[in-house]
């Protein structure tokens, strides 16, 4: 009989950790749908950077605004997020039995596809890309891209000293918070590369007409 490895102390976690930051996704990704206006400048310059201040003052202010069909959006997405916590230890299971060298690798790859500082490289290339082929289309995508990054991660900074919520290998429970530190022991949610990937992607996938992309 095959030994079910125990590589998580604390069941679950991941799982809650998951659900946590899908809901602050959701959230985030409203937000700045919301806010961000079509791109006047197609070049990294004055013009774009005021429209960077000028979209974050909207993100910030943009639920005042929300008619009733999107608080009804973010309830249902909110709701149906949560509704995955009675599951969740089932699926911690599934996935420690499920486990696949090949499928780890992969998962790496595509981790570190997700930090910030590879996006960014990848968002330079595009832009890059732009001007070489004189193509409007490229730039503005990249910078609109650029600047959902951008404030995303300022959010989940913000979200990380404000919540304060223990990593996994202080074992300190899933549900262990010290607000407003500065400390990277307590900072584990929301997961910045998480939430940088769903910046980049779905701003790509609103400006492309590639049916592969937008998937």
């Amino acid at each position: 009989m095959k030994e079910k490895v125990q590589s998580f102390p604390i069941p679950g976690r991941y799982q809650k950790k998951f659900i946590l930051t899908l809901s602050f996704l959701l959230i985030l990704s409203s937000l700045i749908a919301e806010a961000q206006q079509p791109l006047v400048a197609d070049r990294l310059n004055g013009i774009f950077l005021k429209q960077i201040l000028a979209d974050t003052g909207q993100m910030i202010t943009s639920p005042a605004r929300w008619s009733r069909n999107n608080w009804l959006v973010f309830g249902l997405s909110l709701a149906s997020s949560c509704a995955w916590l009675p599951v969740d230890n089932s699926i911690h299971e599934w996935i420690q039995d499920s486990h696949h060298p090949g499928l780890t690798s992969v998962s790496k790859v595509f981790s570190g596809a997700g930090q910030p500082l590879s996006l960014i490289g990848i968002l330079s290339a595009g832009y890059l890309a732009g001007e070489l082929t004189h193509s409007s289309s490229w730039r503005q995508t990249s910078l609109l891209a650029a600047e959902s990054l951008l404030i995303t991660e300022l959010f989940v900074q913000f979200g990380k000293i404000t919540f304060g919520r223990a990593r996994p290998y202080n074992l300190e429970g899933a549900l262990s918070f010290h607000p407003f530190t500065f400390r990277g022991q307590w900072q584990s949610f929301p997961s910045g590369h998480s939430a940088a990937a769903w910046a980049v992607a779905t701003t790509v996938a609103s400006r492309t007409r590639a049916g592969y992309l937008k998937a």
